[in-house]
């Protein structure tokens, strides 16, 4: 038994060996001896041992290569066994990265040195860059918590006169467009760590949110952390999905950032022929209908389209919107009209259908009115499918 349970011990020996041999591939790069992950001394795996790079040629555009291989931004390139002395193997010298390149051993170097370990080269990281934002919690990409980079660390936005200018610049700097819908009250959850701007005011033409007036932070909390949603789309904008080639699909229409789909109540050759020469396809074209290309998401914009074909844009023929218009400048005056604070825009009956009539329609609020029906509306009977709206609003 006794010899049994030696032969089982140096077995998980040998297996451990193995693992911790081939736990990563060549080419992989580690930060050793640093105070934290984002510094240290640069150690290359090659043929399942870890070995460092010598200080020759070192410099910054070698750093940033490092740091974005492992996820991080570069702040320096240090040398001279900055971060102590490694063992083992001098797998690399006479790095000379352009700075583009995405793996270390992707740089020209050579593998025949004359270094010594107190020539060990090593970087300095940081998680981000100075002024660089990102969005955060989001359902989508083009969504979610506004965080700004300060000395290397994220930190949130307080939200005190957070506005749409405000979110333009965001999404402008983010490349999703350039406008959206502004979010307050920590809308997309909570942040951590500090909140690094507050009393934000933009114009709405700077290139980086940091550029806009702004105060440090004085006296709020992550309750009233910032957040945008970006339009990612140009209002009237169509495009064809599903389809096997770019000439065909089903017709989507961007509203208000958003795609959304078209009703095939109506809908016919004529209908079709207006989609292709707004797209440049031509100017005639095949109706289909009953989702024929595959059911689509999110609302649906447009109900019994009627062109007589000589529009250029589809949105330019007669149909009927339903709560296409609805937005947080509408929802924010319902609030107000209730006694609330600011508030967000639900659609396609996001709280459940109402039996009763359907009384306004293409509800469009410069945010000044004190009650809805000052708003510009229309009066309508029929909206199909279900697509009443709702609000939510927030507490003063």
């Amino acid at each position: 038994m006794k010899l049994w349970s030696i032969t089982v011990l140096l077995l998980l020996i040998f297996l451990a060996v193995i693992s911790l041999g081939f736990a990563y591939t060549d080419g992989s790069i580690r930060l050793v001896g640093g105070t934290s992950n984002l510094e240290g001394r640069v150690e290359v795996c090659s043929g399942g041992s870890w070995g460092t790079v010598c200080d020759d040629f070192w410099g910054i555009s070698d750093a940033t290569v490092v740091c974005r291989q492992l996820g991080y931004e570069p702040i320096s390139a240090l040398g001279s066994a900055y971060f102590g002395q490694g063992n083992g193997s001098i797998v690399l010298d006479d790095v000379q990265c352009v700075g583009s390149e995405s793996y270390l051993t992707n740089c020209t170097h050579t593998i025949n040195h004359n270094c010594t370990h107190s020539e060990d080269a090593g970087v300095r990281c940081a998680l981000c860059t100075t002024g660089s934002i990102r969005l955060v919690n989001g359902s989508h990409d083009w969504e979610g918590r506004v965080e700004v980079c300060h000395s290397g660390s994220w930190g949130t936005v307080c939200a005190d006169y957070w506005g749409y200018l405000d979110a333009a610049v965001v999404c402008r700097q983010l490349g999703w467009g350039t406008s959206g819908t502004y979010r307050s009250s920590a809308y997309f959850g909570q942040g951590t760590g500090s909140i690094l701007l507050s009393d934000v005011q933009c114009t709405g033409t700077e290139q980086f949110l940091t550029n806009c007036t702004h105060l440090s932070n004085r006296n709020c909390r992550h309750s009233e952390d910032a957040g945008v949603t970006c339009h990612v789309c140009s209002s009237g904008a169509l495009r064809l999905v599903g389809g096997s080639n770019s000439s065909e699909g089903r017709v989507e229409l961007c509203l208000n950032g958003r795609w959304g789909t078209v009703c095939d109540d109506s809908w016919d050759n004529t209908d079709a022929g207006v989609v292709c020469r707004q797209l440049g396809l031509g100017t005639t074209g095949t109706a289909h209908s009953s989702a024929y290309f595959g059911l689509g998401i999110g609302s649906i914009l447009l109900d019994d389209v009627a062109c007589d074909g000589t529009e250029q844009f589809l949105a330019n023929c007669t149909h009927t919107f339903c709560d296409a218009y609805w937005d947080s400048t509408d929802a924010g005056v319902v609030c107000r009209q209730l006694g609330y604070g600011s508030g967000t825009a639900f659609g396609s009956a996001h709280f459940a259908q109402e039996s009763g009539a359907l009384v306004m329609d293409n509800v469009r609020c410069d945010g000044t009115e004190s009650h809805l029906t000052n708003c510009t509306h229309l009066t309508v009977d029929k909206c199909f499918p279900p697509t009443d709206a709702g609000v939510r609003c927030a507490r003063k």
